[in-house]
């Protein structure tokens, strides 16, 4: 490798090009690539998100019957697929973390472009997340916004790996309930119901916990499922909705 080579390495500093081995080379350049890889990983995300807004909130046409826009989700994550080549069930996992990441964590949206984490550093903050709750309500954003500052301040130094179990902790003291208290309530029957609808108790409490409201249930169809020792299984969301889309304004 010519000493021109060597100057033109970006990544380098100041340090003189004759002491930079081939190895140190090849480092620089994978350091400054994976930079770049953030950054667009980033972009990527914003895009994705952006994207999934303007299908669900139906634009300037204003087409916002349910049915149309999960008519025009489907047709987005279609295009999104056959325009990277993956399948639907892969885009749409890149869509959910998207989402979540753009709208409910913006700092390390803006952490993952400096470079300062990475795409898998933001997967392992959002997954946590989840125990914190999936509303819009000024108490979630507070509580999302408390743990996300801490959370990020230790995946700055922490390898996804290392950070899952850390985070999983940072996030259930941020949590609505104590974790003892949410399965308490996923196991325990209540208001003097039958033991043996503990399955639809825990069913319920989940649905809770992830922020989908169950299907009510009337006073005779408890009775029936007690008597049949069968319970009703919790709706099942709309996939359009499993996204915690802002509402069109």
């Amino acid at each position: 490798m010519t000493d021109q080579h060597h100057s033109e390495t970006p990544g380098l500093g100041d340090e003189p090009p004759a002491r930079c081995s081939g190895v140190e080379v090849a480092v620089s350049w994978v350091e400054r690539l994976e930079l770049q890889q953030r950054a667009c990983d980033a972009t990527r995300l914003r895009l994705i998100a952006a994207a999934i807004d303007e299908a669900t909130r139906g634009g300037a046409e204003g087409f916002g019957s349910g049915s149309a826009r999960e008519l025009r989700y489907r047709s987005l994550r279609a295009e999104l697929a056959t325009a990277v080549a993956l399948s639907e069930h892969q885009i749409e996992g890149q869509v959910d973390l998207a989402t979540r990441l753009v709208h409910g964590f913006s700092a390390t949206v803006d952490a993952l472009e400096r470079g300062e984490v990475s795409l898998s550093h933001g997967r392992v903050i959002a997954d946590a997340a989840l125990v914190i709750g999936a509303g819009d309500t000024l108490e979630i954003r507070e509580r999302r916004a408390g743990y996300e500052a801490e959370v990020l301040d230790v995946a700055r130094r922490e390898t996804p790996n290392r950070l899952r179990p850390i985070a999983r902790r940072i996030a259930e003291r941020w949590a609505e309930r104590p974790r003892e208290e949410r399965h308490r309530q996923a196991v325990a029957p209540a208001d003097g119901h039958d033991a043996r609808l503990g399955g639809a108790h825990r069913a319920t409490s989940r649905c809770t916990t992830l922020g989908v409201k169950p299907r009510a249930r009337s006073r005779s169809a408890t009775a029936s499922a007690m008597a049949t020792e069968r319970c009703r299984p919790p709706v099942q969301p709309r996939a359009i909705e499993r996204y915690d889309l802002p509402s069109a304004t």
